[in-house]
C-alpha cells in the first residue's frame, strides 16, 4: 500500500492493466479487473483520509494558537488585577497631594486679597474712566437722536397743517364752484353773488346760454368783489 507524504497527498503511481496472458481464462481476467477496481476505490479513500488529516492538523494548530493567545490575555488581566488591588495606597497619596495644593492655593488667594497691589487700583480707575466715557458717548448719541426725532415731528406737523389747509381750500373751491353752477342758470343773480364776496379772482369770463343767443358776463378788477359790471356782447 503506498504511503502519503507530509502534505497529505499520495505519491503519483502509474497503474497499468496488463492483458491476460496466453492460457489465462476469462474468469481470471474478470477477477483481475475487479481487484483493480477495489484498489482504485481504496486509493480514493486514502486520498480523502489524508486530506481530512491535514485539515484536522490545521484545526489543532489553530486551537493551540488561540490557547496561547488566551493565556497571554489571562496573564495581562492578572497583572492588571494586582495593580488595582494595590491602588488604594497610591490613590490616598494622590488625594493628599491634591488637598495640599488646594490649601496652598487658598492661602495665596487670601494673601492677594489682603494686600492689593498698585496695579489693581490703576486698573480699577482705568475701567471707571472707560465707563464714564462710554456713558458720555451714549448720552451724546441720545441727544442727537432726540433732536432728529423732534425735527421729524416738526416736519410732519407742518406737512399735516399744509395738507389740512389744502383740503380746506379744496372744499371752499368746491363750494364756490357749486354756487357758480347754480347761478349760471340765473344770470341776474350775479350781483348778489359778487356782493357776498364769494369770488376771489380778478377776472371771470362766464358763458351762459339763453333761448335766443349767447351772452358774456365779464367781471374786471379786484373791485368787482364789491360790485360787478356786466357787459353783454353784441
Amino acid at each position: 500500500m503506498p504511503r502519503s507524504n507530509p502534505e497529505g497527498e499520495l505519491p503519483h503511481q502509474v497503474w497499468t492493466l496488463e492483458p491476460p496472458t496466453e492460457g489465462q481464462g476469462w474468469d481470471d481476467a474478470c477477477f483481475t479487473l475487479s481487484m483493480w477496481d477495489e484498489i482504485t476505490t481504496l486509493r480514493s479513500q486514502l486520498r480523502t483520509q489524508a486530506q481530512v488529516t491535514v485539515l484536522m492538523s490545521q484545526a489543532v494548530q489553530g486551537l493551540m494558537e488561540d490557547r496561547e493567545r488566551q493565556r497571554c490575555q489571562i496573564d495581562d488581566l492578572e497583572e492588571e488585577l494586582g495593580r488595582l488591588r494595590g491602588a488604594p495606597d497610591g490613590r490616598a497619596s494622590l488625594e493628599q497631594q491634591v488637598e495640599d495644593l488646594n490649601s496652598e492655593l487658598q492661602n495665596l488667594r487670601r494673601q492677594v486679597q489682603a494686600r492689593p497691589g498698585p496695579g489693581e487700583a490703576s486698573v480699577t480707575a482705568l475701567l471707571r474712566q472707560e465707563l464714564q466715557n462710554d456713558r458720555h458717548l451714549l448720552w451724546e448719541e441720545y441727544e442727537t437722536v432726540r433732536g432728529e426725532l423732534k425735527l421729524l415731528r416738526d416736519q410732519l406737523g407742518q406737512q399735516q397743517e399744509l395738507l389740512l389747509r389744502q383740503m380746506a381750500e379744496a372744499r371752499q373751491a368746491q363750494a364756490r364752484s357749486w354756487k357758480v353752477g347754480v347761478h349760471l342758470k340765473d344770470p341776474y343773480s350775479w350781483q348778489g353773488v359778487i356782493s357776498e364776496g364769494h369770488l376771489e379772482m380778478g377776472l371771470f369770463v362766464l358763458l351762459w346760454t339763453s333761448s335766443d343767443a349767447f351772452s358774456t358776463i365779464q367781471i374786471e378788477g379786484w373791485g368787482a368783489l364789491e360790485k360787478g359790471s356786466f357787459c353783454p356782447l353784441p
